[in-house]
């Protein structure tokens, strides 16, 4: 059998053993991975590994957004790492920004280049002293074609596309564009239109008719809180202008649950003005919170408060003939005695006013001829008719100029039938006297010369009602003057007491003249408080009337509030 050398293979062993040891580059492959896994420091081991990979793999990146309020731009920044820095790319990058609400901001996608990548250095500060960081490369986007959304913070979520990489990531935002109170409003008007309801129901109130037309849930842009919203429009059919009062919240009642209304800003409930044939909007908002999508009966409660302002009515009243009716005599008689002839013209039977109540008299016109050379004076008072002295004018004495005449009235008594009228003359110097009597008839009896009118007009919160109007002469010391009285009937058909100021009232004629009230002969009395729901009837006076063609009555009417209450079944469905 052949012996083997085992020396020589021995050596050999040691030899190449030895080789391995003495090689530097193993060495250090061998220590570093020992290192590595025995070490509990992750990121060495990820450092070192990368060194294995290509360095065109990417590890991370990152989005960051500013919005450039003065330009209204949006800036979005890119960064992108590989395994060892920041490094540039060719690829896509697909962004959606929305703000904490869920408002889309910006949706798409960016072509992005390795030129758009720009170096940047920042400096950081530390206890050792100031530390230049590595070079940054970043992509500046600058878009135009944005949304702004209702709160400036919300999330970035990107993905970066390159030929082998695809990576998606989250990012907060804390610069996003933000819409202006303005925005606010206009942006939640239109979303509320876009989904808003269709509704057609009215409901008329005097001359104010409600018409709801619209519904649906309205978000507040100040509170951003959740309401049903009831559009309404409340038009003036009548031929004055409106005056709508602050008024009180709605009510919304929903399967018997009431719902009190917010108002959408504080212009909804003030004051404002409604011209006729003119309308003008209401927008009720009723928590959703409160309200059961599933609710199947919704009523809507208004309560409007219509202001009157104080103002005149205006009432036009027929023509009147104030001139009384003349019964012609024509009866003269000589005196005997005295250069006198007395003539009886003509006489009126009528009634008349005075400040103690109606009286019935006659009166006559007489003409006095004096036909001597010297004049003479007439004792007025020495005139009787049937027995009854004059009860005007207050003259004494009527003076007559030689061969001249004049014409004098003298009322009396009411006298009936066959009467006589005595004329006593005398003279005191010369110790004469004589009675010179007219015998006549007196036909007709006084009456009060009335127009019925019975006519009714309403301004609230009066109802006027015209009954007629009586032309009647008045006697006033020596003079007939014209009076007018006018019999009425006042109602209050409002809501509070009024007070009637009759010397407001006036009679105006065609010439411009106002002639007001008469506050004495009037029997309704100076602010007189007419209550709620009750009535007075009586006449106002008007003294020294003119002839006129025609004649206003002017009544002042008090200011007044009104409560028009609108209460309307609603078809809304708001589970459909």
């Amino acid at each position: 059998m052949k012996k083997t050398n085992t020396i020589p293979i021995f050596l050999l062993i040691m030899l190449v053993c030895g080789c391995i040891q003495s090689s530097p580059t193993s060495h250090t492959l061998a220590t570093s991975m020992q290192k590595t896994i025995s070490s509990p420091n992750i990121s060495t081991y990820t450092a070192t590994l990368s060194t294995l990979m290509p360095k065109e793999r990417i590890k991370d990146f990152k989005v960051t957004a500013k919005w450039k309020k003065e330009s209204n731009v949006l800036v979005l920044y890119l960064e992108v790492k590989n395994q060892t820095a920041c490094t540039k790319i060719d690829g896509k990058l697909k962004i959606t920004i929305k703000d904490e609400f869920g408002i889309l901001i910006y949706n798409g996608t960016l072509t992005v280049h390795r030129s758009d990548f720009l170096s940047y250095s920042e400096e950081l500060t530390n206890v050792s002293g100031n530390l230049t960081e590595p070079t940054v490369y970043k992509a500046r986007y600058v878009l135009t074609n944005f949304q702004k959304g209702i709160s400036s913070s919300g999330i970035i979520d990107a993905t970066l596309i390159t030929k082998d990489t695809m990576l998606k990531k989250v990012f907060k935002a804390q610069n996003l564009p933000k819409m202006s109170e303005k925005e606010r409003m206009q942006y939640f008007e239109k979303v509320y239109l876009r989904n808003s309801k269709p509704l057609n129901v009215t409901q008329k109130k005097a001359n104010i008719i409600l018409e709801v037309y619209r519904y649906g849930i309205y978000v507040h842009p100040l509170t951003l809180k959740k309401y049903l919203r009831i559009d309404t429009k409340i038009k003036n059919l009548g031929n004055n202008s409106v005056e709508l009062m602050i008024r009180e919240p709605a009510k919304l009642t929903v399967d018997g649950f009431s719902v009190t209304e917010y108002p959408k800003d504080i212009s909804s409930i003030k004051s404002k003005k409604l011209e006729p044939g003119k309308d003008i909007t209401e927008e009720f908002l009723f928590p959703m919170e409160e309200i059961s999508l599933e609710g199947r009966e919704f009523i809507l409660e208004v309560h409007e408060t219509e202001m009157f302002p104080e103002r005149e009515a205006e009432i036009m009243l027929p023509k009147l003939k104030f001139s009384l009716n003349y019964t012609l005599v024509n009866i003269s008689k000589p005196a005997e005695k005295f250069p006198i002839e007395i003539t009886l013209m003509k006489y009126a039977v009528f009634e008349y006013e005075t400040p103690e109540g109606k009286e019935e008299g006659v009166k006559v016109l007489l003409k006095i001829k004096n036909t001597g050379d010297n004049e003479v004076k007439i004792d007025l008072n020495g005139i009787t008719l049937g027995g009854e002295v004059k009860i005007a004018p207050f003259t004494w004495f009527l003076t007559v100029g030689p061969h001249s005449e004049k014409q004098t009235w003298l009322l009396f008594p009411y006298v009936q039938g066959k009467t006589t009228l005595t004329v006593h003359l005398y003279d005191l110097t010369e110790l004469k006297d004589e009675l010179i009597e007219i015998p006549f008839e007196i036909k007709g009896t006084p009456r009060t010369r009335e127009i019925k009118i019975n006519k009714t007009i309403e301004e609230y919160p009066l109802k006027i009602t015209i009954e007629k109007v009586e032309e009647i002469p008045y006697l006033e010391i020596t003079k007939l003057k014209s009076l007018v009285k006018i019999y009425l009937t006042l109602e209050n058909t409002g809501e509070t007491a009024l007070p009637l100021n009759i010397e407001q009232w006036g009679l105006l004629t065609s010439k411009g003249v106002l002639i007001p009230g008469d506050v004495v002969m009037s029997n309704l009395t100076n602010a007189i408080e007419l209550t709620p729901g009750n009535c007075v009837s009586g006449y106002v006076v008007f003294k020294d009337i003119p002839e006129d063609v025609q004649y206003i009555l002017k009544i002042k009417i008090p200011n007044a509030l009104r409560t028009i209450e609108f209460k309307v079944k609603l078809p809304i469905r708001l589970g459909e």
